[in-house]
């Protein structure tokens, strides 16, 4: 097996980020 990161985690992790930067989104224009 090569040593990449299986695909459902690396998509879990890209989701996180896309969450991670809507938050920040939001926050921006509450503040």
């Amino acid at each position: 097996k090569p040593p990449s990161v299986d695909p459902i985690t690396e998509n879990s992790v890209n989701g996180k980020k896309k969450e991670a930067s809507i938050t920040n989104l939001v926050n921006s224009l509450e503040t």
